[in-house]
């Protein structure tokens, strides 16, 4: 699917302001009471079967942590008809002051992937219920990079390992990692679980991710692309050391 998007970007309870697609330079950000958060970078991937996602990035920049950020997309035709409306939640379920999460929103429907022309963002908490887990998963990534596995299409491959500082086991361990480019904008970004999925104090576990990176079809070129990885995790109990 080939198509020029115009773009406009908001975020919870503030004005609506046009943005080209993507544009880091001019960044939206909203204010609710003490609650700023902005979408920082994000694209629009056609995934193939009449898959569409828009992947992005938001970034806490409230003095406070928050927790369960949710980010809604409205899609729009050509003619500048509403044609869509969909979210996606953002995968960390809590964010730090500063700290960045990627998100994403899939449409299924190829008759309303086809008819995208616009479409806008508008992020705001699905809850401001917190547990305040403290920073405890230490977060490594080995090697990284475009590898072969015998299925005949390029994936990108992120190895790496997750360290237990905490004094409990830290369950359910996700980890999620985040694809750039070299301006810095997000390309894609995948997630796993670590193996094994608890792990006790003091102790560590490794994880493996292979992936595809973005366009259907245009699969090396943007691997390609990747300059940087960022990997963060989380667990029942704990949140990821976040590392500047």
């Amino acid at each position: 699917m080939t198509t020029t998007l115009t773009v406009t970007v908001t975020t919870a309870l503030m004005i609506l302001l046009s943005s080209p697609l993507p544009s880091m330079a001019q960044q939206q950000q909203s204010i609710d009471s003490d609650i700023a958060i902005t979408i920082v970078s994000h694209s629009l991937i056609d995934a193939g079967s009449g898959i569409t996602n828009i992947v992005g990035e938001v970034r806490n920049d409230s003095p406070e942590k928050i927790g369960w950020v949710q980010v809604s997309g409205k899609f729009y035709d050509s003619a500048g008809q509403f044609i869509h409306l969909a979210d996606g939640p953002v995968q960390l379920g809590e964010l730090r002051p500063g700290e960045k999460g990627p998100f994403g929103i899939y449409i299924d429907d190829a008759a309303v992937s086809e008819s995208i022309a616009n479409y806008t963002l508008s992020a705001g908490l699905d809850s401001d219920f917190l547990q305040d887990k403290p920073a405890a998963l230490k977060v490594g990534v080995g090697k990284h990079g475009m590898v072969e596995r015998g299925v005949g299409l390029p994936l990108y491959q992120v190895i790496g390992n997750v360290t237990n500082t905490g004094n409990l086991p830290a369950e359910s361990v996700d980890v999620i990692a985040t694809f750039y480019d070299a301006a810095g904008n997000i390309v894609d970004f995948d997630a796993t679980v670590t193996s094994p999925s608890t792990i006790p104090a003091g102790q560590s576990a490794d994880f493996i991710i292979v992936t595809l990176v973005g366009d259907y079809g245009n699969w090396t070129a943007e691997m390609q692309s990747i300059a940087s990885v960022n990997a963060t995790a989380e667990s029942s109990e704990y949140l990821a050391i976040m590392v500047p």
